[in-house]
């Protein structure tokens, strides 16, 4: 019979105003030291700002930060959890991924001494059990027009793919060559960039159909994307949505600006976090809250 890992998600023990906070992950507890609870709402205005609530996340971070757990909770569907392991350099080692209690999936990855990786694993743990290893190596040459890395991969030990990209003397990427396992290109990206360096646009090229997509990066309006300060009521889980509709009414010019069809807004302090944003592409209006403990 196939056993499952059951994971107690969270043990808080309050005995004085000074207590600890503890979350526990399988057999292991780790000392607490923040938690975070973010809210998100999609609304809309019709004579006046109205919520829908959307889903909620809970993170718990570890006093060392090398340990930080993130439970997902969406309306209609059973809780996602996910549990990240860092090591002292601050690079992602372990993400084990749970659905409610039961252990579904763990990934792992491995880094050289230059930040790349160079393995990543992954393991489900459903009642056939399917896993996979995936290995990298790099060449690094020089040329005349500035250097090629070129990353080899291989699949449960097999080539999969390599690719190269090719960097200019200001190291500023301007192609990228992706070639299947028989070194045949199936992905030919370019860049362009403005006489100051910004990225303008990417074109990529699909070799086997004969097709190319342009796409024009979108610049960064500071007209349309801000982060204030977040002033006035202390939030807290009774009045949040109080304080989301006070603050969209505070802010109602800026979220009904028809100049900005997409758009972000943050507003923050030392322990909360409010932000308002639009895509015009998905056609979405979101506002999200989020609301930071912090352990004595």
């Amino acid at each position: 019979m196939k056993q499952y890992f059951a994971v107690l998600l969270l043990i808080i023990y309050i005995t004085s105003a000074s207590a600890q906070a503890s979350f526990k992950v399988i057999f292991k507890t780790y000392p607490t030291g923040s938690i975070q609870h973010i809210y998100n709402y999609d609304y809309l205005y019709k004579d006046e700002f109205h919520l829908f609530y959307r889903d909620s996340t809970v993170i718990y971070i570890s006093k060392d930060s090398m340990v930080i757990m993130t439970e997902q909770y969406p309306t209609k569907e059973k809780m996602i959890c996910t549990v990240d392991y860092y090591n002292t350099k601050k690079q992602l080692v372990k993400t084990e991924h749970f659905i409610e209690d039961y252990l579904m999936k763990i990934t792992e990855w491995k880094y050289d001494t230059m930040k790349r990786i160079i393995y990543h694993s992954e393991k489900e743990t459903d009642s056939k059990t399917r896993s996979y290893v995936r290995s990298y190596s790099f060449e690094v040459k020089k040329t005349p027009e500035g250097v090629t890395e070129t990353e080899y991969c291989k699949f449960n030990g097999k080539p999969e793919f390599s690719t190269i990209n090719y960097y200019d003397k200001k190291h500023q990427i301007y192609k990228q060559v992706r070639e299947n396992d028989a070194h045949k290109a199936i992905h030919i990206e370019t860049y362009n960039y403005s006489s100051n360096g910004k990225l303008l646009s990417r074109e990529i090229f699909f070799p086997e159909f004969g097709i190319t997509k342009y796409y024009k990066e979108k610049g960064w309006d500071t007209k349309c994307n801000k982060t204030m300060p977040l002033t006035g009521d202390y939030i807290t889980e009774e009045n949040k949505e109080q304080v989301l509709i006070k603050e969209m009414n505070k802010n109602k010019n800026l979220l009904l600006n028809s100049d900005c069809p997409d758009m972000e807004f943050i507003f923050t302090n030392f322990a909360n976090t409010i932000s308002f944003s639009k895509e015009s592409e998905r056609n979405t209006k979101t506002a999200s809250i989020s609301i930071k403990e912090r352990m004595k």
